[in-house]
């Protein structure tokens, strides 16, 4: 019925940041660049299948859930590119992984990788 990849990780980055206009006290509009890096401390692996019991007269309904952890086909420690423009109270994200989060040397897991990029909008809610 679903299944879900959970990782828990510890990120850190490296970013330059060029403003545009006067800032003053404010954030202002801004652009940053820069790399990132993560290093996934705990991965789990969730999934769930309900169905019908039909070999009992009453046609039960079972739930499944299985739950792994300790996950050999996932990468411990990632890295890419980060770049965000940003205005006073929103900004526009975007991370590109360099490295596979599923690794593909493990012959007996066949995943797919996650996607590489992702792209996103942040707001904020400041008050004076």
């Amino acid at each position: 019925k679903r299944e879900r990849i959970s990782t828990q990780n510890i990120s850190f980055s490296f970013c330059d940041r060029i403003n545009f206009g006067r800032r003053g006290n404010i954030l202002g509009i801004y652009l940053d660049a820069g790399f990132y890096g993560d290093y996934v401390f705990r991965a789990s692996h969730l999934y769930v299948d309900e169905f019908y019991n039909s070999n009992s007269p009453i046609a039960t309904h079972t739930k499944s859930e299985v739950k792994n952890t300790q996950l050999q086909y996932i990468n411990r420690l990632n890295y890419g590119f980060t770049a965000r423009f940003g205005w006073e109270w929103a900004s526009v994200f975007a991370m590109y992984r360099m490295t596979d989060l599923v690794m593909d040397d493990q012959p007996m897991y066949e995943y797919p990788d996650l996607p590489k990029l992702v792209v996103g909008i942040e707001m904020y809610a400041y008050s004076d």
